[in-house]
């Protein structure tokens, strides 16, 4: 009998290791291609490229810096420090960083829900599903989205840790549960309501609530999660601390709107899970939605919730998929709106997981009666894994770099706003002046509000010699949002180094850039660079002198040999007591004051 035991479970676990090699296979059939990507022009410079932080590799002031964004997760900005620690600015090492991190996570959840269930095939579907539906495109093939694929391979790493301790309780066990569940913590805080799901595969499939439904067991369920819980607040307390000038922007979105954004993207995730078209890197958020639309979508997540209830006997499955997926998505619905977006693929990376186990089992239970239910569910589920897997790879093909990315995202939405500035930001630092203006045009007819598009129109047009008119456009962009770093240093740039006396003006350029080099902290050597300008026009030149030679060690640590020239050249002329004069400001030529990494 033991020898037959042995054998069987030596079956399983082979099974198990090609289902694993399976998963991993159809991983990199969809995410492979990644490795030829570069880094594109939407957070990527601000988080990676060209943050000195990140790109100095791991040092102590890195450290410092990754923890001070706690709403950024430190262990996601580390590793991306470790990247380039191995990789330096090399585009695939950071994308294979990603794929392997998702590759890992995939097997983790397969392995854990084979753990908790047993149910070898239905693992694997739901695992196969997490693997390559397209939604989860931007969170893989997106650099800076590392902290969806870091917090997921320690959220699977959770369950497995959690069904092991469930089984058999130890101390030591539970604080497995808890490093691995503090390490998701850090690399993104939205596994805050990772304690409920526990608490949910406690009904199923873990079955302890029915080992005993006295209310004392369920205290005791409850109360194990406290410690979890507490880590949750934690997390929730610095990410708000760290992150509270973003998130005071729901002051500027009425509540009301934010709870109708909220319902619309519950049910519209579930839409682009069931019929993943028209997907996009960005979705603008709508502020006025038909009341009948909102009345149907809440009729429907309440009938829904209500059936998921009245069936957990039956169906339990539906109870924790369903209850899971509303759980995980509540941290990023946007009640607490952050950003510019209505919602976002990456917001449902784990999330989703938890329909896949309500259609995956729910499946199975409700044609338990079929003859030749088997084959008939795995031709199903093989044709939509490879349907799934066949447009991911395609979505995938999009983010090879920021024109075809962008110029998706305006197939998908022509008047996008966001879409087109992204756009005119990218052909502003390619040269393409005639092309930014076109689109920063179109941006501010679809949106006269957008603050980056004023920005880079004025960018543009400053490089054909409408400088008035420019000047003109980045004060909009600092009326319609004061905090625009983009905006305040080439303002400041051109009030420095124009050589029109009646328009220079260093009092004002030091007020817009000054406040920018003390957020910085001193590391951006664009900053420091119009700080100096600013010094010299103001009559400064002991500081001026002092920080163009700060900027110009710091292009020099940065490999920068072209930027640090320039410098020594600005240097020459502040010893000089003189200050820096960008004749093209006059001339109309082709170059534009200094851009920095637009920030999001």
């Amino acid at each position: 009998m033991s020898q037959a035991r042995s054998i069987s479970t030596q079956r399983e676990w082979k099974l198990a290791a090609v289902i694993c090699l399976a998963l991993a296979a159809l991983t990199w059939f969809v995410f492979g291609q990644t490795l030829y990507f570069g880094f594109i022009n939407y957070d990527d410079p601000q988080w990676v490229s060209q943050n000195p932080n990140v790109t100095a590799g791991l040092t102590a002031n890195g450290f410092r810096w990754a923890f001070d964004r706690f709403h950024a997760g430190p262990l996601s900005s580390l590793s991306h420090m470790l990247d380039c620690q191995l990789f330096g600015l090399n585009p695939w090492g950071h994308h294979l960083s990603n794929v392997l991190l998702h590759t890992t996570a995939v097997i983790c959840l397969f392995l854990a829900l084979r753990q908790m269930s047993g149910a070898v095939w239905r693992s694997a579907v739901v695992a196969a599903l997490f693997a390559c539906h397209p939604l989860h495109v931007e969170s893989v093939a997106w650099v800076t989205e590392r902290k969806d694929v870091l917090s997921g391979f320690f959220f699977a790493l959770t369950l497995i840790a959690y069904v092991a301790y469930a089984r058999r309780p130890s101390v030591v066990r539970y604080l497995i549960v808890a490093g691995t569940f503090a390490l998701g913590l850090l690399a993104k805080s939205m596994l805050i309501t990772v304690p409920a799901v526990l608490f949910l595969i406690d009904y199923w499939p873990l079955g302890r609530f029915r080992q005993g439904a006295r209310s004392k067991d369920l205290r005791r369920l409850l109360l194990e999660k406290v410690p979890l819980a507490a880590l949750s607040l934690a997390a929730a307390a610095a990410t708000f601390l760290t992150h509270a000038q973003a998130i005071a922007t729901v002051q500027a979105v009425p509540f009301a709107s934010r709870l109708t954004n909220a319902l619309a993207s519950f049910v519209i995730y579930i839409r682009q899970m069931l019929y993943p078209n028209n997907l996009s890197v960005f979705y603008g958020f709508v502020r006025d939605r038909p009341v009948a639309l909102v009345a149907a979508m809440l009729a429907l997540i309440c009938g829904i919730s209500a059936a998921a209830i009245i069936w957990r006997r039956a169906v339990p499955s539906l109870f924790v998929g369903w209850f899971w997926y509303l759980i995980m998505l509540l941290p990023v619905s946007g009640i607490l709106q952050v950003g510019l977006q209505g919602h976002a693929d990456r917001y449902t990376y784990l999330p989703q997981i938890g329909l896949y186990l309500a259609l995956v089992w729910g499946m199975d239970d409700l044609t338990a009666r079929w003859a030749c239910r088997k084959p008939i569910l795995a031709t199903f589920a093989l044709f939509t894994i490879a349907s799934y897997a066949m447009t991911a790879r395609s979505v995938a093909g999009y983010w090879r770099d920021s024109e075809s990315l962008w110029n998706h995202a305006l197939s998908v939405e022509p008047a996008n706003d966001f879409a087109h500035t992204s756009l005119a930001d990218l052909l502003l630092r390619q040269g393409r002046v005639a092309e930014a203006v076109l689109h920063a045009e179109a941006a501010l007819r679809s949106n006269s509000d957008n603050a980056d598009a004023h920005n880079n129109l004025a960018l543009a047009i400053s490089r054909r010699g409408r400088l008035s008119e420019a000047i003109g456009h980045w004060e909009r962009s600092l009326v319609l949002h004061p905090e625009n770093l983009n905006a305040r240093c080439n303002l400041a740039w051109v009030l420095s180094t124009n050589p029109n006396a009646s328009t220079a003006d260093g009092a004002r350029a030091l007020e817009l850039v000054e406040p920018v080099a003390a957020g910085s902290g001193g590391a951006n050597t664009t900053v420091l660079r119009v700080l100096a300008a600013a010094y010299a026009r103001s009559g400064r030149f002991a500081e001026a002198v002092s920080t163009a030679r700060q900027a110009r060690e710091a292009a020099q640590r940065q490999g920068d040999q072209a930027l640090a020239e320039q410098l020594q050249a600005s240097l020459v002329q502040y010893e000089g007591q003189q200050p820096l004069r960008d004749d093209t400001l006059v001339d109309k030529a082709s170059v534009a004051p200094p851009m920095l990494a637009r920030p999001q």
